[in-house]
């Protein structure tokens, strides 16, 4: 059962079409790679071209399969009519933008007595620059000059450290 919701006044909301009897054109939805929680899909439900009214006691799910083979089935938090819109929510988080790539998303409605789909649309999750794992040593901003003589220092201590490890095994 769906009930009516308000995202978050500090969401970010990536806004698509859906209709279940055409196809729509849209932009595709666009994340980075560990995005979580603050991106917000909220998808505009129509039937040929016009509102979707949300019957009674369904349920709605973001149907996504991206290229490691894994499908996503994301309940929807909630729906909200504005403008004469049927505007249904769906939070992203970070398993959802594990991996990187290009993918077909739906929307399903699910009832008593069956399943329907929308039209798809693409949700392209872009590559974060810093992969986990691969970078050594991060160094994160706060704003001020980085004292590059205490990070050398660090950097130093830290193989040296390492050296004496190594030297003890």
């Amino acid at each position: 059962m769906i009930d009516n919701y308000t995202p978050d006044s500090d969401s970010i909301i990536h806004t698509v079409k859906a209709d279940f009897i055409k196809s729509l054109v849209n932009e595709p939805i666009r994340l980075v790679q560990g995005d979580k929680q603050i991106p917000v899909i909220a998808v505009k439900l129509y039937m040929e071209e016009l509102q979707y009214i949300i019957p009674d006691n369904v349920d709605i799910y973001l149907n996504i399969s991206v290229n490691t083979g894994v499908h996503y089935k994301i309940p929807a938090e909630g729906y909200n009519v504005v403008n004469n819109e049927t505007i249904v929510y769906f939070l992203v988080d970070e398993t959802l933008t594990q991996a990187f790539g290009t993918y077909k998303a739906i929307v399903t409605v699910e009832m008593e007595n069956g399943v329907a789909g929308t039209s798809y649309f693409n949700v392209i999750i872009n590559k974060h620059p810093i992969q986990p794992g691969t970078v050594p040593y991060t160094i994160e901003s706060n704003g001020s000059n980085f004292n590059v003589i205490a990070i050398i220092q660090d950097l130093q201590e830290r193989v040296a450290a390492l050296e004496e490890a190594s030297n003890n095994s």
